[in-house]
């Protein structure tokens, strides 16, 4: 399966403009992408290569898993255009599983879910 899908309106039809007109499309072509429940008009190049990086970034968790400063600046500040991240500590959070055995995401998963504070960071990262 695919990371992001892709549509496509033409809105000069009559059975269409009503639909144009509820997101707001003015010119051509206009570029919207959908999360967290809401349509956004995307901010990138439109290049081929812009748009499928954008698509990486945007299906690519808001997440990390790292257990040293080292891997903060190689799995999260190098790969970050701006070179931000926010980052939560809490010795508290844990996760039975091994990174070896069940991959990053799935001990990713667990240890969010292990503390309040994790938890709410998790929620907040994923905006």
């Amino acid at each position: 399966a695919g990371k992001m899908a892709i549509g496509k309106i033409d809105c000069t039809l009559k059975t269409t403009k009503k639909k144009c007109k509820e997101f707001d499309v003015r010119g051509y072509p206009t570029l919207k992408f959908y999360r967290d429940g809401e349509f956004h008009d995307y901010p990138g190049g439109r290049h081929i290569d812009e748009i499928i990086t954008f698509g990486e970034k945007m299906s690519a968790s808001a997440v990390a898993l790292v257990s040293s400063a080292d891997e903060v600046m190689e799995k999260v500040v190098s790969k970050n255009a701006d070179g931000v991240a926010f980052l939560a500590y809490d010795p508290a959070a844990s996760s039975s599983k091994k990174r070896e055995d069940a991959g990053d995401d799935a001990v990713l998963e667990e240890m969010i879910q292990s503390t309040k504070l994790t938890q709410v960071f998790g929620q907040v990262a994923r905006k």
